[in-house]
């Protein structure tokens, strides 16, 4: 006797937290890498600013990152995350990655997901990158008083 047993929901948390943590580590990666002029003056390498500390940084990044997950996750807005409201959350994140709808997320869908996701960080931190030099060069020096 074959018995089929849908693991589905059991991979969909796994999944969502592995494709998470990947993520984080892309923007990590793209982050750190600086152009040749290295960074602007007073900023801070990941090491300097907490990041060694975890995914999250320091208190203040777990704090912000518990924040954004309550926002998202929390539906009826009771200031809690019930298992229904999680599973919802981990399902939308599942279906982010089985990009052809079939209820199966197979490694081809997982590293398209991975190197969209690591594109889209690779741009958000250009633009972040580019509006602080921006920001740096249009400050004015002690020349300039």
């Amino acid at each position: 006797m074959i018995m089929k047993i849908d693991i589905r929901p059991m991979i969909r948390g796994t999944l969502g937290l592995m494709v998470g943590a990947a993520i984080l580590g892309a923007a990590a990666t793209s982050f750190a890498q600086e152009g040749p002029g290295g960074p602007p003056p007073g900023h801070k390498m990941g090491h300097e600013r907490g990041m060694d500390k975890g995914p999250h940084g320091d208190e203040e990044g777990k704090r912000q990152h518990g924040k954004r997950m309550m926002e998202e996750m929390d539906a009826d807005k009771d200031g809690n995350i019930s298992k229904g409201e999680f599973l919802v959350g981990m399902e939308g994140k599942f279906n982010e990655l089985d990009s052809d709808g079939d209820g199966v997320a197979t490694p081809e869908e997982l590293k398209a997901h991975h190197e969209a996701k690591r594109a889209e960080m690779k741009e958000k931190f250009a633009k972040k990158k580019d509006q602080m030099h921006k920001k740096r060069d249009s400050a004015p020096t002690s020349d300039d008083k």
